[in-house]
């Protein structure tokens, strides 16, 4: 169980990696943290749970929502709003399902008399900061498998001087208030007090990064609600017909809003015609084509829950070809698709986990028709759940390559079904001599490449 969720947090953290998808708004990310519920808490959410209905399998998830927590913590609180609105737009592409929320603890306020009784809607037992959680699970897009489908987490996004606060708060505090401590009047007055002075301080912090972003030179941005005549299109109406003419479908708002930001950098904004004719071209998306198939061994844009990454791929592959020239846009591209590919390879469905399923199938097929030993597809299925991540250990396996063969639902081909349904071996180096066929056979690449 604890396997699934790590992987599911690893999965929800990719979708906010800058270094896979550039849309995120990592400016507005200071961290990034998970953690799972520690046995003895679940514990003891279980039996307060149990006191007011039987827990049981097909109500736990219900009731224990925050068995994985992830917090984005921000930089300032309109950072905050950056991020809810990033959320959303996954939210809206389906690549995350919202189960609950997003609600707005309003805990963290400003106090007018100290002396004043605390307000009846302050939750200062469990947290004492303002802060925005869902309650969300992997959406359809991302074609969950079963293991990770009917699994949720709780999210919270907060600032870091709220943040500041809970972690005060929880070890000198709640924890003590936990244990059934009863603290003095003037220790849980002056909690409530210290969140009211950082809440002043976020205040005051976002006023003058207003100021300063107001000095700031600003390039000229593609308004996405132009005035336009009737029958003229605007420029967000302009660009997204040449960015779906150019690769074929059209991107989210998202993407397009990322293209449009990405152009005023570049000092063309408006120049579609610049765009059509230097930068995103058929030979710049013929190059950038090549590198990705070198580095993922599939073609770009046929996937539909990553083409949008990769357009804003090629974008960035074709800017930096323009600007500093095509050997420094290939070294750049292909780190970008390392890191995407390789170091931080898509984990819905591990290749290993799927590899072992779909052999767990074929040996209930063998012993259907009595053919060859079943225990050593049994033995090779349970080796490649020991694997872990695959593609990191071992490391001369490389089974990464068939990420884009599981993407596709392709395997097995029937030249690995016969290897598989004739395999006798039950030996680990059998296994991993058999795994590099394997590969071989369904990439047309060696693991050494």
């Amino acid at each position: 169980m604890r396997e699934r969720y790590e992987t599911l947090a690893r999965e929800v953290r990719r979708l906010l990696d800058p270094d896979i998808d550039p849309s995120v708004p990592a400016e507005a990310i200071y961290t990034i943290t998970h953690r799972l519920k520690d046995e003895q808490r679940l514990c003891e959410k279980l039996e307060a749970e149990a006191q007011q209905e039987a827990v049981t399998a097909d109500n736990f998830a219900s009731l224990v929502k925050d068995l994985l927590g992830i917090r984005i913590v921000c930089p300032r609180l309109s950072d905050v709003e950056r991020v809810e609105h990033f959320l959303q737009s996954l939210i809206d592409e389906k690549r995350l399902r919202l189960l609950e929320g997003p609600d707005r603890k309003q805990t963290f306020v400003l106090q007018v008399d100290p002396r004043d009784d605390l307000p009846d809607d302050i939750e200062l037992q469990y947290s004492g900061y303002s802060s925005i959680h869902y309650v969300l699970a992997l959406g359809e897009s991302l074609g969950p498998s079963e293991t990770l489908a009917g699994l949720r987490a709780e999210l919270q996004v907060r600032t870091l001087l709220e943040e500041a606060w809970g972690e005060l708060d929880h070890k000198y505090r709640y924890e003590l208030v936990r244990a059934g401590a009863e603290l003095p009047d003037l220790v849980e007055r002056g909690f409530y007090s210290f969140a009211a002075y950082l809440q002043a301080a976020a205040l005051q912090a976002e006023y003058l990064c207003i100021e300063v972003d107001r000095l700031r030179p600003k390039p000229a941005d593609v308004e996405a609600d132009a005035v336009k005549p009737a029958e003229q299109e605007s420029p967000a109406e302009q660009l997204r017909r040449l960015v779906t003419e150019t690769v074929g479908f059209a991107p989210t708002q998202r993407t397009l809003n990322y293209v449009s930001r990405r152009l005023g950098e570049e000092g063309m904004a408006d120049d579609f015609e610049l765009l059509r004719s230097e930068i995103i071209t058929r030979d710049a998306l013929k190059q950038f084509r090549d590198l990705y198939r070198e580095v993922a061994g599939d073609d770009p844009f046929t996937n539909e829950e990553e083409r949008d990454v990769d357009l804003i791929n090629a974008l960035n592959y074709a800017l930096f070809s323009r600007r500093r020239g095509k050997e420094v846009g290939e070294a750049g591209a292909r780190d970008v698709l390392v890191r995407r590919f390789v170091t931080n390879p898509p984990m819905v469905m591990l290749p290993a986990e799927m590899l072992a399923t779909r052999i767990e199938e074929l040996a209930s097929e063998r012993r259907g028709t009595a053919r060859g030993n079943t225990a050593a597809l049994d033995s090779l299925a349970t080796y490649l759940v020991s694997l872990g991540m695959v593609g990191t250990d071992p490391r001369s396996l490389k089974i990464d390559l068939l990420i884009p063969v599981f993407r596709d639902r392709r395997f097995p081909s029937d030249a690995t079904r016969e290897l598989l349904l004739s395999y006798e071996a039950e030996d680990p180096s059998a296994h991993e001599e058999l795994l590099k066929r394997i590969v071989e056979l369904e990439t047309g690449r060696k693991p050494c490449e």
